[in-house]
């Protein structure tokens, strides 16, 4: 049980998440730390109203080591269903504040993907870039008007500038960097006149 109560105040972890157990492997030399958040409800967190579950996914992240035990955090990240934002994933305190990085990709066999018009919308980041690994995406920005990118194109997207993307190839893999880990996007109703149109 001391295990359990010392990685809960290391990760600095409050409600609703909790230490669920902790599996010590010394031949391996590995901790893992399993996190949970409980069935819910969850403050959404853009606006902190409490929402239902609308799902989860099964996440990993490789944390400082434990003396030299490698040392390993597992959870089921829960979404939360909020009436004014939508759906928002739970933010996880042992992963904030800092950057970011993820491969967003096309799944092949699907009529429609992830990566698809959002409408126009800006995020409320400090840093956001992405290089296309495979593929290609078109953009709308603000001010640039529109912009196709391919293989090996990295792009810096200045924060906040207006975008939407407009259509990508079915094979399309990008990374994606961003900062802070969790920040607001902000839906944008039409593209902002240029300064020296008005």
């Amino acid at each position: 049980m001391r295990d359990i109560e010392l990685y809960r105040a290391l990760l600095g972890l409050t409600a609703p998440w909790t230490v669920a157990g902790v599996d010590v492997n010394m031949t391996g030399q590995r901790v893992v730390v399993r996190v949970d958040a409980g069935p819910g409800p969850y403050p959404c967190p853009e606006c902190r109203t409490p929402g239902p579950r609308y799902d989860s996914k099964p996440r990993r992240w490789r944390h400082l080591d434990t003396m030299q035990f490698t040392t390993w955090i597992e959870a089921e990240v829960p979404r939360v269903a909020c009436a004014t934002h939508g759906v928002k994933q739970l933010r996880v305190p042992w992963a904030e504040p800092g950057m970011r990085a993820h491969v967003i990709r096309v799944k092949p066999d699907a009529s429609t993907h992830d990566l698809h018009t959002t409408g126009l919308h800006k995020h409320e980041c400090d840093f956001q870039m992405f290089y296309v690994l495979k593929g290609w995406i078109k953009f709308v920005y603000e001010g640039q008007g529109v912009r196709t990118f391919q293989t090996g194109d990295c792009v810096l997207q200045p924060p906040p500038i207006v975008h939407n993307e407009l259509e990508c190839s079915d094979d399309l893999e990008v990374l994606e960097i961003y900062s802070p880990a969790v920040h607001p996007t902000v839906a944008v109703e039409q593209m902002p006149e240029p300064a020296n149109a008005r």
